[in-house]
């Protein structure tokens, strides 16, 4: 499937403060290209010298990518394997690369990639589906 217009609203509706847009997608993998924001909130606090986009909202772009590409709505369940390569910086361009396992459909192998410092993040991530609750009569 190649990517319209109409999925980089949503994309971005779930990441407030990062410019976002797909780059590809398919049945197992996609592309999205970020642009983290120069006042994005999750700075604050990480660390007021060198600021540093912290793993967990790493993680929330890591969801919110799978959610539109794959349209389905799955929730962070773990994280079984994360090796931090570098450091996310305020306005770095980033690449965000989904491979859905073979032999897990709710695992993705990930990597991101800053356009001037390399490799940020890869490892693998876990997603469930919304648990639905039974309706008692």
């Amino acid at each position: 499937m190649t990517t319209t217009p109409q999925m980089d609203a949503p994309l971005r509706a779930l990441l407030p403060g990062i410019d976002a847009s797909f780059d590809f997608v398919d049945e197992t993998r996609c592309r999205a290209v970020c642009v983290i924001g120069l006042n994005h909130p999750d700075y604050d606090g990480h660390f007021d010298e060198r600021p540093v986009l912290p793993a967990c909202s790493q993680f929330e772009l890591l969801e919110a990518v799978a959610r539109v590409a794959f349209n389905e709505a799955l929730r962070f369940a773990g994280v079984p394997r994360c090796k931090f390569l570098g450091i996310i910086s305020p306005g770095d361009t980033l690449t965000v690369d989904l491979v859905r396992a073979a032999e897990d459909a709710t695992a993705f192998d990930f990597s991101i990639l800053s356009e001037g410092g390399g490799p940020c993040a890869r490892g693998k991530i876990r997603f469930e589906a919304p648990r639905r609750s039974a309706h008692v009569q």
